[in-house]
């Protein structure tokens, strides 16, 4: 299949898989702890505008919502990221792509909250 040729994309395990999913749910919360700190130091500083998604009125819309905010992006992103940029820099060798690919996501991904 080209897209595995392409992006070396590898099956995983189901102990693997839910590894990730637990890891995932973990660091969510993390992440949501970490957000609820930042956003009480910025309310300091002044105030501070939320942007939420509205709440899905129907399942399909509640799935949909899932599909467009999580999977979606999560889905692009490891294309890119992985895909692209770190097969990019992979003649660098394994530890530069990483770190390479890393700073990229890291940029991309700076100030949001």
């Amino acid at each position: 299949m080209l897209i595995r040729r392409t992006n070396k994309i590898k099956s995983i395990s189901i102990p693997e898989a839910m590894l990730i999913v637990l890891m995932a749910l973990a660091s969510s919360f993390v992440a949501s702890a970490l957000n609820t700190i930042a956003i009480y130091f910025m309310e300091k500083i002044g105030p501070v505008e939320l942007n939420t998604i509205p709440a899905a009125k129907s399942p399909r819309e509640f799935w949909l919502q899932v599909f467009v905010v999580a999977l979606l992006p999560a889905i692009c992103e490891e294309f890119f990221f992985r895909g692209i940029i770190f097969n990019a820099y992979q003649s660098l060798g394994i530890k530069k792509s990483i770190i390479i690919s890393a700073f990229y996501f890291a940029l991309i991904h700076f100030g949001h909250t």
